[in-house]
């Protein structure tokens, strides 16, 4: 086995819990739309808005991995079909996005991440590599990444390859080089996995492994990483 240089981390439910920072952000957004634009309050409801922009996701293949565009695009529609201007619901459109991703990074870590963060970045490479719009580098353990990828980078989401192939290709580095941490069994383990790429998943529910070929390690806690990935150079 390659001794491993680099380590490559997902962000969301791997290094903190993203659904309370979602819900927040969404309310930020919300009640800004009520200031500026009541009438989609008063049109469309949550369960609304929510299915306008799945649908809007699914017949625009171009916005499949660019979630950011994909917000704005579907406020900005909401706001043209309550009667305002291009221009006005392009206006609205880009400062409720810019108050909902300045929430999405107002994020709290799992107890154990800085610390394991810190520790790790003295001995390995560090990576972010997401399909959220979360950027690593707008937060305080950005400090310990060198790299870092999101989906809509490369308009590309893991289970694709191409995050891992990106990165490999960067280091200069064989597969069993490199180790990936995630939350996903799919798109982080399988994915992984696939290129001879080593695994931990990080299982805080203790749920059984169902999957096919188990990863190479799983933890509970990110506090026994570092001694779990040493275990398994």
């Amino acid at each position: 086995m390659g001794s491993i240089k680099v380590v490559s981390f997902d962000l969301d439910d791997t290094l903190w819990e993203v659904r309370p920072v979602l819900i927040m952000a969404e309310k930020k957004v919300a009640a800004y739309l009520e200031q500026v634009c009541p009438e989609i309050g008063e049109r469309f409801s949550v369960e609304e808005i929510n299915q306008r922009r799945l649908e809007l996701y699914q017949s625009r293949p171009d916005l499949h991995h660019q979630i950011s565009r994909l917000r704005r695009e579907s406020i900005r529609l909401l706001v043209l079909e309550c009667g305002y201007s291009e221009q006005h619901a392009d206006q609205i459109a880009l400062q409720a996005f810019q108050l909902f991703i300045q929430a999405r990074h107002e994020v709290q870590y799992f107890a154990d991440a800085e610390h394991c963060m810190r520790e790790l970045s003295h001995r390995y490479t560090l990576v972010a590599l997401t399909n959220g719009n979360a950027d690593v580098r707008r937060l305080s353990i950005g400090q310990y990444f060198d790299y870092s990828i999101k989906a809509e980078d490369i308009d590309s989401s893991k289970p694709d390859p191409a995050h891992f192939e990106l990165t490999l290709q960067r280091y200069g580095i064989s597969a069993m080089q490199m180790l990936h941490v995630g939350d996903h069994p799919e798109h982080d383990v399988q994915a992984a996995q696939q290129l001879g790429i080593r695994t931990v998943w990080v299982n805080r529910r203790g749920d059984a492994w169902r999957w096919g070929q188990a990863p190479d390690a799983e933890v509970e806690s990110l506090g026994t990483l570092p001694a779990v990935i040493r275990s398994v150079e």
